[in-house]
């Protein structure tokens, strides 16, 4: 038969090494599956490996003293920038109360003045 003479012409053109090797037949899970099944299961298996990288290189780490430091300075910054603010609306609300008070006092002098008083005559 043609197929059998073609596959006999192909063998002898191939190197004695490789004519001995025995034929491998590997079991494919994935025989029987449509194309869309095996590339979903491409899909994730891609995705898997690609987690267990990031996973290692995710780890947490400690803190090296550039860090400590770092963080000790923006802690700092926050707590002088609380003190000013609560300073200046210390500063505020005294200027606001002083100057009610300035004002409840000129009134009322205005209105104790000396009456003229006329009255019973």
């Amino acid at each position: 038969d043609y197929a059998s003479s073609l596959l006999d012409a192909k063998l002898e053109e191939l190197p004695e090494s490789e004519k001995d090797l025995p034929e491998q037949q590997t079991y494919d899970p994935r025989a029987g599956l449509s194309l869309a099944e095996q590339l979903a299961m491409n899909k994730a298996a891609a995705d898997e490996e690609r987690d267990q990288r990031n996973r290692a290189s995710a780890r947490p780490r400690g803190l090296d003293d550039d860090d400590i430091e770092f963080l000790e300075q923006v802690e700092d910054n926050k707590r002088r920038d609380a003190e000013r603010f609560q300073d200046r609306d210390n500063a505020d609300a005294k200027a606001f109360r002083e100057a009610l008070a300035s004002r409840i006092i000129s009134k009322t002098e205005s209105n104790h003045e000396p009456e003229n008083s006329t009255r019973g005559v």
